[in-house]
């Protein structure tokens, strides 16, 4: 179900969707100064409701900035603190691609596969 409180950002919307134990916190946009708040804010909250599981699925991610950087790594860190299994699904936008691997956080995030191809899941 998607979180009724979601408000798109200027450059950023953040979604939630409950599967089972787990949820899926899904970014779509651009992440960086201006949204990375937004995003930690959300991500908080999700952690606070204790999923099994936290799914970050950056597939639809089109630009992060160091301020983004910063937020994906700090998520990690607040998954860990609460014990709390985190999957990222990376963006294959380049330079978000780019950014990760510059940053090192491909070597450092539990980032899972390619990312589903973008025809594959719906915006709802």
């Amino acid at each position: 179900m998607l979180d009724p409180d979601a408000q798109p950002s200027r450059h950023l919307e953040v979604r939630t969707v409950h599967y089972g134990p787990s949820t899926v916190v899904l970014l779509v946009g651009e992440l960086d100064v201006a949204c990375a708040p937004r995003f930690e804010a959300v991500f908080d909250s999700v952690c606070t409701e204790r999923p099994e599981c936290v799914v970050l699925d950056l597939t639809y991610v089109t630009f992060v900035d160091s301020s983004g950087l910063g937020a994906l790594h700090r998520a990690w860190l607040r998954a860990a603190q609460s014990a709390l299994e985190l999957a990222i699904v990376p963006s294959s936008a380049e330079g978000v691609t780019r950014s990760l691997g510059f940053s090192q956080l491909d070597g450092v995030l539990p980032l899972v596969g390619d990312g589903p191809s973008r025809d594959s899941l719906p915006l709802v």
